[in-house]
């Protein structure tokens, strides 16, 4: 009886746990705060492509971005100017290509001056 509940303790130590599951966005935004009519970097670089979901490559395929102001783009480095003045949420995805993999989003909060 001892052995048997020692091999399911050591079978749970072993699993993956659902955490470590997915790629991570992780985005910096320079500078913050920005002004109107000033190019604001979005830098997604420091985002982990590091996986333990079965089946699931380890790298990132696409980094999408939304500024919050109703614009986008794509790439790990973009560059972005906001028109208005304001409170923008802008955010990162990643994701490996792969349909049946976890995607990551990271969200910050833009401040734009005048």
């Amino acid at each position: 009886m001892r052995k048997l509940v020692l091999a399911v303790t050591l079978a749970a130590a072993l699993a993956v746990p659902s955490a470590a599951s997915a790629i991570s966005a992780n985005m910096l935004v320079l500078p913050n705060p920005t002004v109107t009519a000033v190019a604001t970097t979005f830098d997604g670089s420091l985002s982990s492509p590091l996986t333990f979901q079965i089946g699931c490559p380890s790298y990132i395929e696409t980094y999408t971005w939304n500024f919050g102001d109703g614009t986008g783009a794509t790439g790990k480095q973009v560059r972005h100017t906001y028109a208005r003045p304001g409170t923008y949420a802008a955010s990162l995805t990643v994701d490996s290509g792969a349909e049946w993999c976890l995607k990551s989003t990271d969200t910050e909060t833009v401040t734009v001056l005048r």
